[in-house]
């Protein structure tokens, strides 16, 4: 059986290219999309054309790291998305002290470390007590600890004083809604409570 790909990659209008160049765009994980389709594009040919000459065959991981690190699953309005929500917990994080002057380190109760030093996915706590208990300090480090391996953020807890969660993204200046932040994070394997 003989299978006959047309692809109009040496006609005028090429719009077979045009639309590969797209979904490279779709799914750049930096900023200038079209440039580094475009780079992806030719680096692409180039290897095919090598590969070519050799009737060799090629797979995504026999690209280059860098190459593949170009691209992610996730497109630019989703990566936008979390962008706007790292951007949100910067200032919540900084706002957040763990020190008094530049040497006191307030150290948080036991029982708040053993929950910041166990903290693994997809465990989840509820960590409560009287105002000033270091709770905040322990959230911190949390996140701290979590964002070395994944997607971490965090909000002031009275910014969900609103009657739905979508408001408070609103309000964060964050471009979505609940349904799609969740769809965005399952997409990396995450999950958010």
């Amino acid at each position: 059986m003989l299978h006959v790909l047309s692809l109009d990659l040496h006609t005028s209008t090429r719009q077979t290219e045009a639309q590969i160049r797209s979904l490279l765009a779709h799914g750049v994980t930096g900023v200038d999309a079209s440039g580094v389709a475009s780079a992806t594009w030719k680096d692409l040919l180039e290897i095919a054309s090598t590969a070519m000459s050799e009737a060799g065959r090629l797979r995504c991981t026999d690209l280059s790291r860098e190459l593949q690190n170009r691209h992610g699953p996730l497109g630019t309005q989703e990566q936008a998305i979390l962008r706007a929500i790292d951007d949100h917990t910067a200032p919540v994080l900084r706002g957040i002290r763990s020190t008094i002057g530049r040497d006191l380190y307030l150290q948080a109760p036991l029982s708040y470390r053993k929950c910041s030093a166990s903290w693994r996915p997809p465990r989840r706590y509820l960590v409560s007590g009287p105002a000033g208990s270091e709770k905040s300090v322990v959230g911190k480090e949390v996140i701290s600890l979590l964002s070395r391996d994944y997607f971490a953020f965090g909000f002031w807890v009275e910014e969900f004083a609103q009657p739905h969660i979508d408001k408070t993204l609103h309000d964060g200046q964050i471009p979505a809604n609940a349904k799609t932040l969740a769809t965005i994070l399952a997409a990396q394997g995450a999950s958010w409570f």
